[in-house]
């Protein structure tokens, strides 16, 4: 009985170990400026200092998504790398259009 549940435990600590090993999936996806002249900040508040401007015709990357400043309703911040400059900040969700086919930006 004891080699029985010895050999359980080994199995199961085995199994633990890989997926502990196994990388994160990448839930990161494209998206869009809703707007020309998006401000990209350096924190999820438009106090904040502006790292860049967006515009439509960017390849941007949302990376995650965070709580901050109430924008036009919405306390949803998204921080994006914005491809086309290199840009990396945050962005409110208001301004930003899709998640890429559906994908679901994790938080931050």
């Amino acid at each position: 009985m004891k080699k029985r549940w010895a050999a359980a435990a080994s199995g199961a600590l085995a199994s633990l170990a890989l997926i502990a090993a196994a990388p994160a999936a990448s839930a990161s996806a494209p998206v869009k400026f809703r707007a020309d002249g998006v401000h990209i900040r350096a924190k999820a508040t438009t106090n904040s200092s502006s790292l860049g401007l967006g515009y439509k015709r960017h390849s941007v990357t949302g990376i995650c998504s965070i709580k901050g400043q109430v924008v036009s309703g919405d306390m949803w911040w998204m921080k994006v790398k914005d491809n086309s400059t290199g840009v990396t900040g945050y962005v409110n969700q208001s301004l930003i259009l899709g998640t890429g086919g559906g994908g679901e930006i994790p938080k931050c």
